[in-house]
């Protein structure tokens, strides 16, 4: 996934992929990625706490619920509520409108649309029993809690006043650790505050993890774009279409078979027809014909009788004979004629003792030899 972040006011850009830089700039000419994040400076949000009632509309009264720590009027802030703390008030992050207005004005003239906006002194990792220290040579910031920071200005070589104000109104840290881009002479400040300061390395926004992730695009500014973590149902989704998959070519073997199956019928309805009719030169529907020339029997004998069954239960024996044994084949009324020229007396025995195994009983009206090969003709009177 390609990650833009924008912060403003310089409007300086990273594009992240795989936690590393790809790409760097500033300015309103931004390269494609998958999601853009905003980050707001310290300088530019207030973070304080309120007490707030139960309702499922805290977006609408947390602007009032603020209104002690504001000295603006509050239709003119954008305030957002955090999460319920431990004291029992809520989490509030408070922004310019105007000022937000401009930022995101500004960001849609090049057609971008931050899916985030999350607060920069929010997103330092925070020791247990510490608290965190970004500077860099003219300003910085103080996170005391997951939901606490301050924006800090540069003092020379002393301690931010800001540090000081905090050490004196918040409960004390054991230690606070300093990310700073110019190492500050530490031993002295230990002494001023009476605090343990340990140096780590700088802190950079473009690359930094945040612990902490505080939305400030709700309400009238929520992104338009649902954010869906798809990795929880990554397994599900596979599944779904392995199965898909596996049913698609399931159907697929399926109405192979049956087509098979179907060209194996009409085969040997067609040779069952060609068998008992050989005359027919043409066969395109072979059951149709069938009917059709048992309708043209039933015509001339005047009696629908018995000749389906008849044909019916002699068809199986007749399909395994070669092409010109069975001659032809008589329908009257006192049951079914059939006249075969068999190779010789072996291929006659052979098929008469298949119809007696099957219980098909006949008759032998005829039987006239004319060299090796013998012609019969066999009766099935009617009930066989």
């Amino acid at each position: 996934m390609r990650l833009l972040r924008i912060r403003p006011p310089s409007f300086e850009w990273v594009l992240l992929e795989k936690d590393e830089i790809v790409l760097s700039g500033a300015g309103d000419h931004y390269p494609e990625h998958d999601e853009c994040e905003l980050i707001v400076p310290a300088a530019n949000v207030l973070l304080t706490r309120a007490e707030l009632p139960k309702t499922n509309r805290l977006s609408d009264i947390a602007a009032f619920a603020a209104e002690e720590s504001l000295i603006s009027d509050p239709e003119r802030n954008h305030v957002v509520p955090g999460p319920k703390l431990s004291d029992g008030k809520h989490a509030l992050a408070v922004v310019d409108d105007e000022w937000m207005k401009s930022v995101l004005a500004r960001l849609a003239k090049s057609a971008i649309a931050p899916d985030r906006a999350l607060v920069e002194s929010l997103m330092p990792a925070i020791p247990a029993h510490s608290w965190v220290l970004v500077m860099d040579d003219t300003c910085g910031f103080l996170k005391t809690g997951p939901f606490s920071a301050y924006p800090l200005d540069s003092n020379g070589a002393e301690p931010p006043v800001g540090l000081g104000l905090a050490l004196q109104s918040e409960s004390r840290p054991e230690a606070i650790v300093v990310h700073a881009k110019t190492s500050p002479e530490l031993e002295k400040w230990q002494e001023k505050l009476s605090v343990r300061l340990t140096k780590d390395a700088a802190w950079d926004w473009k690359t930094c993890e945040p612990a902490t992730r505080f939305n400030l695009l709700s309400g009238a500014y929520a992104s338009k774009r649902k954010e869906i973590d798809w990795k929880p149902f990554r397994p599900a989704l596979i599944f779904a279409v392995l199965m898909l998959v596996l049913q698609l070519f399931g159907i697929a073997y399926d109405w192979a078979h049956l087509a098979r199956e179907k060209h194996a019928m009409l085969s040997e309805m067609e040779h069952i027809f060609r068998t008992s009719f050989p005359e027919a030169r043409i066969v395109v529907d072979a059951p149709l014909q069938m009917q059709r020339k048992f309708e043209e029997m039933n015509r001339s004998t005047g009696d629908p009788g018995d000749f389906l069954p008849l044909l019916a239960s002699v068809s199986p024996a007749l399909s395994d004979l070669a092409p010109g044994i069975l001659t032809g084949i008589d329908y009257s009324s006192d049951g079914l004629d059939l006249l075969f020229d068999f190779p010789g007396d072996a291929a006659f025995d052979d098929f008469k003792s298949r119809l007696d195994k099957s219980g098909i009983q006949t008759q032998t009206r005829k039987k006239d030899r004319h060299g090796e090969r013998v012609e019969v003709l066999l009766h099935l009177g009617r009930g066989t």
